[in-house]
This record gives C-alpha cells, structure tokens and sequence, in this order.
C-alpha cells in the first residue's frame, strides 16, 4: 500500500491535509474533532458538510489568552453552532488534533483545523484506517488504537462545556470586551479602561477576568526607544529661565506614556495587588519638579474615605519612575515607601513606618537581604538633594537601626522619605536588555510582589 495513503503532510506532492479531510468527511456520516484551534474560513468550510445525513461534533478549547490575543474566537464558533455543528470547549491545556470518520478512520495529527494547519504549514498525520491498514506493527492494531482514542473522547466529554445559545453569548461578550480593550492599549489612549472582572471559582467562568499575560499576547510592548524620546527637550541644560518649559513638555509627553504602562500593568498574571482598589494619580511634589524636572512618577495608594484621592504625599505609596540622569542616562524604577518631599518632617505614616521596621527588625533585615541585586534602600537627607543609597544585601541590623534612630530622634525633623527601589537604567547592558523588551510588565509586576512586605508594613500598627 501506497505511504502517502495514511502519512499525511502538507509537503512535497503529497496530498495535503486540506484535500485528505474533506474527502474522508464527504465518504462518513460521522465526524468528530479535536482541535484547540480552528479559524474563521475552515468553520465555514466545515458547517458546508453538516446535513441531516452526515453528523459533525467538535471538541474544542477557549481560553483567557485565545480570546484575548485572537487565536480562539467565539464568534467561529457561533459559525459552526448555527451551522448546526455540535460544539463543545475545555478552558485549557487541550493540544490534541484529532478527525474521527465513523468508526473505521483516526487521522492523529500535528494540524490544526486553520489555514496555515491544513494547508501552509509544515504538518504531518497518520491516518488508521481499518479497511486499509488493520496492522501497523507487531502488537498495534487498529482496535487498540481505536479503544485509546475512544477512552481520550469520553474523558474530554467530562470535562466539557457545551456551547449554547446563552454560553456563546457569554463568550461574545467577552470577545468583544477584550478586541476594545486590546484597541485601545494597541491606541495607547488615556483613560480607564473601565472595564471590571471578578474572579470565579469555575474554569469557565474564569474566562472573564481577563488577568492575561499581555505581554506573551504581544498586546502590550512595554518601554520603546521612541517613548525614551521625550527625554530629548531640546535643552542641553536645565535651569532657572528654560525650567517650566521644560516641566511643560515632559508633562505632557510622559503621562500618557505612563498611563498606558499602567493599563498594561493592570492586566499582568503576576501582578500581585487589584488596582481597583488603589487610588492613583501622577506626582504632584512640588520639591521633585523643582530640583529634578526630568522625573515623573504614577503612584498607587490604598482607597480611604478619610483622605483625598489625588493626594500621595505622607501616604504609603506604590511608584513608578522614569526619569533621566546626566551622567548615568534613563531609568525606570519601582519602589515603595512612604513620600515625604513636600515638608521637611516626618508624617504619621513616614514614623509608623520607622517604627514598625525598627518593631519587626528581624524579618525586614531577613526580606531587605532576599531581594537580590539591584535593590536599595534610598532616604534623603536635604530636600534637593539626591538620595543616599545602601544596597539590601549589605544592610545589617546595626546600619538599619542607626539610621532609623537618627531620624525619630531628630528634633530638627529632617526629612525621612525612606523607600524600597528597584532602579533600570538604559545605559546597562543587561537592564536595557529587560527594560526595553516584552518583559518589563512581568518584571514589574513581580517587583510589586517583592515590594508588599514593607509596603504593608508602612500601613500597619504593631
């Protein structure tokens, strides 16, 4: 018998997937499929074939990230259901791609029931057929194989969601939600999204949350080159008579770059806090846009309904940063601690904050050693000027506690202004590498994450 009769490939003159599946589908009356990825022409292909004499059901998958990114779309769906295919989905980790032709063919295949699987791609499948080839090999039989592919149907028939009327309408929903939300970041516009996902206990419900990695999605590119731009003023120096120029034009350049930083961030996987529940709002500190006019900052605070929305100063704060340094060039930064700069004196929050470190003295110096390189503790001395640094891996509990009694006991009430900081410049190699790539949305995220010890511990009362 004749190889290319059950070794299917879209290679050479062979006869391609395409052309192989449509035959065997004409000659059954049964079809059933397992495919996590079909597009919108081959559904409409496919519907072609559904009579009242030829029966097609179709295992398939949804996902968070399919919607999101465009690979797994309900409205294909709705094109085989109102076909008058049988559709039913599993939320994830389905990888298979199975065509069953009544009970006497199994195409097994690496091809999706797309464009590029069926016809582009570098695809190959075998086809047991029972008539033609009942033995492959010594001790594999076609019933063998058969009973396997039967028992891997009925286990995904557990799993299933059927796909209804009221379910697809579900799923249209979000497919929508998501296309205006992937528009609007793909715009970089200002703005809320406005648009709010509550986790659910069930798989398939938790196709709404939308926490996506958006990143992997390619909805979301971080940093460019051309945002860092905005640096470029025009000013080979700043000072007093070119300064609220200055301020003017990185205002409004950085902002919009910042917030939709933030509209990214929101939707991280890893992102370890709901943003809904922050106030947020871009630094209004005065003493930082005086002497540092290259800074600009989006800060996170806890919602409380005894204090201002759009104030941050004397609050424990959640920042970002990216600014520009003359000697060491442009940087992105997170950190977290409590913001002081527009008074010189400590707040309540910036001395129960102290406190508390100087209360659970142990576990911070344990944490502040954990975080790795790149990580400082930062605390001003003189408004104006920069703020000294102490990397966390070298600080022990005499160096913190010095530092902590020198502020609570200093009667000209310096300022504090102490802050955890994980700061990027572009000018490093390696940072660079990260800053300006798809990564900087995890790593962001994943710094919140290591930011949350003394971001609560700057809130709490021990």
């Amino acid at each position: 018998m004749e190889t290319s009769n059950f070794l299917i490939a879209n290679t050479h003159k062979n006869i391609n997937h395409f052309e192989k599946i449509e035959e065997l589908i004409k000659n059954s009356k049964q079809v059933r499929i397992i495919c996590p990825f079909i597009s919108k022409s081959k559904a409409e292909r496919l519907v072609q074939y559904q009579t009242e004499e030829r029966h097609i059901e179709v295992i398939t998958e949804i996902t968070r990230r399919g919607i999101a990114t465009g690979v797994q779309l309900p409205s294909t769906l709705k094109i085989l259901l109102e076909g008058g295919v049988k559709v039913s989905y599993i939320g994830g980790n389905l990888h298979s791609k199975i065509f069953w032709f009544d009970d006497d063919k199994i195409l097994i295949t690496s091809a999706n029931l797309t464009n590029n699987g069926l016809e582009n791609n570098f695809e190959i499948g075998v086809l047991f057929d029972k008539p033609c080839n009942p033995c492959l090999a010594k001790g594999i039989d076609f019933f063998k194989i058969h009973k396997r592919i039967n028992n891997l149907w009925n286990d995904l028939k557990r799993k299933e969601t059927s796909l209804s009327v009221k379910s697809l309408q579900y799923l249209l929903d979000i497919e929508a939600q998501t296309k205006e939300i992937r528009n609007k970041l793909l715009q970089h516009s200002d703005g809320d999204i406005g648009i709010k996902y509550a986790p659910s206990p069930k798989e398939s419900d938790n196709l709404s949350q939308i926490d996506i990695d958006l990143e992997a999605g390619g909805l979301f590119k971080g940093f460019t080159q051309e945002d860092w731009s905005a640096f470029d003023h025009g000013f080979a120096e700043i000072n007093k008579e070119n300064v609220e120029k200055v301020k003017e034009i990185l205002t409004k350049k950085i902002h919009p770059i910042l917030q939709r930083f933030y509209e990214g961030l929101q939707f991280s996987r890893e992102l370890p806090i709901k943003l809904e529940d922050f106030d947020r709002g871009y630094s209004l500190n005065r003493w930082v846009k005086n002497y540092f006019p290259n800074y600009r900052y989006l800060w996170l605070v806890r919602k409380r309904k005894d204090k201002n929305p759009i104030q941050h100063i004397g609050e424990p704060s959640l920042i970002i940063g990216i600014g520009k340094d003359e000697k060491k060039g442009n940087w992105f930064e997170i950190r977290a601690g409590v913001e002081e700069l527009n008074e010189p004196k400590l707040t309540k929050f910036g001395r129960q904050f102290l406190l508390n470190i100087k209360q659970d003295i142990s576990r911070t110096i344990d944490t502040l050693q954990s975080l790795g390189e790149g990580w400082f503790l930062t605390h001003e001395n003189k408004i104006g000027e920069t703020y000294s640094e102490i990397a966390t891996k070298n600080i022990s509990r005499e160096i913190l506690l010095n530092l902590i009694e020198a502020y609570l006991t200093d009667q000209r009430e310096r300022i504090a202004d102490i802050h955890i900081r994980r700061k990027y410049y572009l000018n490093d190699s390696s940072d660079a590498a990260i800053l300006l790539s798809e990564k900087i949305i995890f790593n962001t995220a994943n710094d919140m994450k290591s930011l949350l010890y003394f971001f609560d511990l700057a809130h709490k009362r021990i």
